[in-house]
C-alpha cells in the first residue's frame, strides 16, 4: 500500500472513529482512533524509506521503528510518540480488557488521533514538496 493510500486509512478510522463516538460505542471509537495514527505511522516511516517488510511484524514493532527512526532524529515531536503509546494503550484497553473508557476518555483519544494524522500529514507533505524542488 502506498503513502497515499495509508492516509486515506487513517482519514477513514478518524472518520468511523467520530461515527462510534457519536452512537455510544466507546470500544470502536479508542480502537478507530488508535489505527488512525497507526496508519498515519506507518505513511510516516516510508517517507523515510522504510517498506512493509522492514518494518516490523506486531504494533509494538512499528511504535517502536516510530520512535527510533523518525522522533529520536528530530524528523517528528516526541510528544507524538508519547500520543501513539496512549493511543495504543486504549485500545488495548478496549479491545482486550474491556475497559472502554468514559466519553471524556474516547474524545481525548479522537482529538489525540486527529492531532497525530495532521502533524504527520504535514510533515509529509513538507518533505514531500521540499523534495520536489
Amino acid at each position: 500500500m502506498i503513502s497515499s493510500e495509508w492516509l486515506g486509512a487513517a482519514d477513514k478510522a478518524l472518520a468511523t472513529a467520530e461515527f462510534a463516538y457519536g452512537i455510544g460505542d466507546l470500544r470502536s471509537a479508542n480502537s478507530r482512533a488508535y489505527y488512525a495514527a497507526f496508519y498515519a505511522a506507518r505513511v510516516a516511516l516510508s517517507a523515510i524509506g522504510e517498506h512493509e517488510r522492514s518494518l516490523g511484524k506486531t504494533h509494538s514493532g512499528l511504535r517502536a521503528a516510530f520512535a527510533e527512526l523518525l522522533v529520536k532524529p528530530g524528523h517528528l515531536p516526541k510528544e507524538l510518540s508519547r500520543l501513539f503509546a496512549i493511543l495504543s494503550d486504549q485500545r488495548l484497553a478496549a479491545d482486550y480488557q474491556g475497559d472502554f473508557g468514559e466519553e471524556g476518555d474516547a474524545r481525548m483519544s479522537l482529538d489525540q488521533a486527529r492531532a497525530f494524522v495532521a502533524a504527520v500529514r504535514a510533515w509529509v507533505e513538507t518533505r514531500h514538496s521540499v523534495a520536489q524542488v
